[in-house]
């Protein structure tokens, strides 16, 4: 009887090892993208690329690009899974030059918001641009006259990743968009 009920503690054990081992060797294999990759996806997709944000300090590393498709601005992301590019549009809308800014953005999963400016004064004269959140954090980027969408990431999965305030300001620090 002794003998038995080793047997069957050591079937257990074996079959629970087989499970967690085959669910490691199963598992979606993410990769950390890098620059040449998302300039592939661009020519694969037949889109001008506006700009993009790389992400590989988390578990599954996504790029989030801006693209411009016709008349259509919009961002995707991108991932690489199990060696293969996988690019999903997530959101686009229709261009407008008429608006200083358009905004795109998601609040949930991986948290941002992609601003396209469309003004040439404020491409040419700003030199800051900052979102403010509910909680009052602030992320700032330097402007460069050649870029003319900037992506912010959320570092958490902050629901709250609305910005309650987006200025940019010249370089003598004064207003010159405020929404």
């Amino acid at each position: 009887m002794h003998k038995g009920k080793w047997k069957i503690v050591f079937i257990l054990i074996s079959i629970v090892l087989i499970v967690v081992v085959s669910n490691y060797f199963t598992r979606d294999k993410y990769t950390a993208i890098n620059e040449d990759r998302i300039k592939k996806v661009s020519g694969k997709e037949e889109f001008e690329l506006l700009n993009y944000k790389i992400v590989n300090n988390v578990d599954k590393p996504f790029s989030l690009i801006a693209y411009k498709d016709h008349k259509r601005i919009g961002v995707g992301m991108l991932t690489i899974v199990n060696g293969q590019e996988e690019f999903v549009r997530e959101l686009e809308i229709q261009e407008d030059k008429k608006q200083v800014v358009q905004t795109i953005g998601r609040k949930r999963g991986s948290p941002y918001l992609a601003l396209f400016i469309n003004s040439e004064e404020i491409l040419m004269y700003g030199k800051t641009i900052s979102i403010t959140f509910p909680n009052q954090r602030t992320q700032t980027k330097k402007m460069d006259v050649k870029e003319t969408v900037y992506i912010f990431i959320s570092d958490s999965s902050d629901t709250r990743f609305k910005p309650t305030e987006v200025d940019i300001r010249d370089g003598q620090g004064k207003v010159i968009y405020k929404k």
